[in-house]
């Protein structure tokens, strides 16, 4: 070992030794603080160039226990986690999207948004696919759930499918295509 690389092991040790004295004089804990200007979203409130991976390497050694602290989504690209996740229509791919409750007619089966159910004057609605009406809820017909409703093609999703990305990158990806770090 050169006497170069000698040093600057044992800069790096006294780093993660000043760091473990912060920790014991903090009540043994370390936690990390919330910061959109991070590259994960967190920091660490102590000194240093590379906390995290110092608290990594420390944690290898068995100096400190590791714990989960929260799910991070990243981009797959860029690593960064300033994505910007909503639901898009499995058909045109439009974020244009509204909630709405959903009918269900006992008679014929038929399930729709209630603006597909015409109003009858007495309040109650005419089913669009037998043309009866409905006058009782929880007898005739029954509000279900939400469902999505594409302002673009007008498809109804219950569960549309999640898009994610970087404005700045314009690419989208699949919610499931993201990176996913555990932070201590």
């Amino acid at each position: 070992m050169t006497a170069n690389a000698h040093l600057d092991a044992t800069i790096v040790e006294t780093r993660r030794l000043e760091l473990l004295r912060r920790i014991a004089d903090s009540g043994g804990r370390i936690s990390p603080v919330a910061e959109p200007q991070a590259k994960h979203g967190y920091r660490y409130e102590a000194p240093g160039g590379d906390v995290d991976n110092d608290l990594a390497v420390l944690s290898r050694q068995n100096y400190l226990e590791a714990r989960f602290f929260d799910r991070v989504s990243l981009c797959p690209k860029c690593d960064s986690c300033h994505l910007n996740v909503r639901e898009i229509c499995p058909s045109c791919h439009s974020a244009h999207l509204a909630s709405e409750g959903l009918f269900h007619h006992f008679r014929c089966g038929y399930v729709g948004i209630p603006p597909e159910f015409a109003p009858e004057t007495d309040g109650g609605f005419r089913c669009p696919k037998c043309n009866h009406a409905m006058h009782h809820l929880g007898t005739e017909y029954d509000r279900l759930g939400k469902a999505f409703v594409c302002r673009g093609c007008s498809l109804v999703s219950e569960t549309p499918p999640g898009r994610s990305g970087l404005p700045q990158l314009r690419r989208a990806n699949a919610v499931g295509e993201l990176g996913q770090r555990h932070r201590l």
